[in-house]
């Protein structure tokens, strides 16, 4: 039982230095600079209304669709044209679904 304690201890905090790391590296990116142009991140997600895709840390959304699927045209788009940019989609009970990244043009 305490080895059991202790890989669960341990795995809780690779969970949170991994969610350290992760936060860091999106401030970093955000800033641009040497690291090359900040990168935008958008989020499809459901809403009462559609299908609301939405750009991290935005008050409103871009656009609002009716189905997934057209959400799903429109914000892989809106990325490509925005990149380096990423796409996260989301499932109908708000969790992750798949991500894409689109980088900067060479």
């Amino acid at each position: 039982m305490a080895d059991m304690k202790k890989v669960l201890a341990s795995a809780a905090g690779a969970t949170v230095a991994a969610g350290a790391a992760l936060a860091v590296t999106r401030r970093i990116r955000k800033g641009g600079g040497s690291n090359g142009p900040a990168e935008t991140v958008y989020h499809l997600a459901p809403t009462e209304e559609g299908w609301s895709i939405r750009a991290e840390d935005a008050d409103q959304a871009v656009a609002i669709l009716p189905t997934k699927k057209d959400g799903v045209t429109r914000a892989r788009d809106l990325a490509r044209n925005q990149a380096p940019a990423r796409l996260v989609i989301h499932r109908t009970d708000g969790t992750i679904q798949q991500q894409h990244s689109y980088p900067a043009p060479a």
